[in-house]
């Protein structure tokens, strides 16, 4: 991901920056989601940038997709809306 950055920045817009880094499909239940955002909270380049919000797997985000529809319109009381309502708060604060 960083590498396609750099390279975007020297050929297209030097200008470009990363907001953030957002974890998606998190089931907190698991060791393999466990493990994977304790990795990225411990990476020099990612760390900083991890967003404290994350994406909880969620069938309803897949089903606003199949609807063609945000999942906040589709079932705005789903963890997915809520989740991207929290994101969305957590980008304007930065």
């Amino acid at each position: 991901m960083f590498d396609t950055i750099e390279a975007m920045q020297e050929e297209l817009n030097p200008g470009l920056k990363i907001c953030g880094v957002l974890a998606t499909f998190v089931d907190s239940r698991t060791r393999v989601s466990r493990d994977i955002l304790n990795l990225l909270r411990e990476d020099e380049r990612v760390g900083a940038l991890l967003f404290n919000t994350v994406i909880r797997t969620n069938t309803t985000i897949a089903d606003s997709v199949w609807v063609e529809k945000p999942v906040v319109f589709y079932r705005s009381t789903s963890f997915g809306a809520e989740d991207y309502r929290h994101l969305a708060r957590e980008v304007l604060a930065r």
